[in-house]
């Protein structure tokens, strides 16, 4: 009787050990809402993007210099640390071993080079990456210092 007790006392405690579990890789597996993607601050951004990237990078689909960076949150493959980190320093966070930038600097690096380390904050590139997903009606251009 005491092994059919224990059983019984323990099955309770099983399921929901296994409803917290299933629950945790639900939440787990539902994308992020906000973060480095949609939080910054879109006119900023403009003026960043235009100061450090517009010289390579196009909104759209079109190469430049470099890849366009329009789709870039469905595409990019890593952490937004990651991101951050490949934004301000491409040769360091391709050193971390990276799967998803190993793929960048496999696919691109032998064509277009590596791209310049950007003096950015996580902040700005937050700003930047807002608009990179919502550009205004605008084409960006390249900040040459001259007004």
């Amino acid at each position: 009787m005491f092994g059919i007790l224990s059983v019984k006392r323990r099955l309770p405690v099983a399921r929901g050990l296994a409803s917290i579990m299933a629950g945790a890789m639900l939440i787990g597996s539902v994308p992020a809402t906000a973060g480095i993607w949609d939080e910054g601050d879109i006119e900023n951004g403009q003026s960043l993007f235009n100061a450090n990237c517009a010289s390579c990078h196009k909104v759209t689909n079109e190469v430049l210099a470099a890849p366009g960076l329009a789709g870039i949150a469905d595409r990019w493959g890593s952490s937004e640390e990651i991101l951050v980190q490949w934004i301000q320093n491409p040769q360091a966070a391709a050193a971390t071993g990276d799967p998803y930038v190993k793929s960048l600097v496999d696919r691109y690096v032998g064509t277009y080079g590596w791209m310049t380390a950007q003096a950015v904050s996580a902040d700005d590139v937050k700003d930047i990456m807002a608009y990179v997903q919502n550009p205004p009606d605008v084409v960006a251009t390249a900040d040459t210092g001259t007004d």
